[in-house]
């Protein structure tokens, strides 16, 4: 009954009192497990799942991927967003629960310079961090 009201009310067709009542339902649902999940953190689990680690100190996990149906591009694109472009940049990419990608830059490494000052006088190393 319900589901040929909300197919009815997307095309149009169906009247507006019970396009209203079922979207209320709608919300009302909603309101409830949105409800439930703040109080048992157990409930929010089953429903919306659980942040997991796609990329690990530059390495993606592909059985992650795979189970998240996530292609590489689109994991290329979230990353490109964040102004990532090699994965070397990455210590850690997460897939959260919303959907989005956070992100934990690895730190750069630091660039060493050595400078000769005179024939006979010591070599000067200067590390420069990125």
């Amino acid at each position: 009954m319900l589901g040929s009201i909300v197919s009815r009310a997307v095309t149009g067709n169906a009247p507006f009192l019970p396009a209203l009542v079922a979207s209320a339902v709608l919300l009302l649902v909603h309101w409830l497990f949105s409800s439930m999940a703040l109080r048992w953190h157990g409930f929010g689990w089953l429903i919306k799942g659980q942040a997991v680690v796609l990329v690990r100190e530059g390495e993606i996990d592909w059985a992650v991927m795979h189970k998240t149906h996530m292609t590489e591009k689109d994991l290329w694109e979230d990353l490109r967003g964040k102004g990532v472009f090699d994965l070397k940049q990455v210590a850690e990419a997460r897939l959260e629960r919303n959907g989005q990608l956070s992100l934990i830059k690895a730190k750069p490494e630091p660039k060493v310079v050595e400078v000769r000052v005179d024939q006979g006088v010591q070599t000067v190393r200067i590390e420069i961090a990125g």
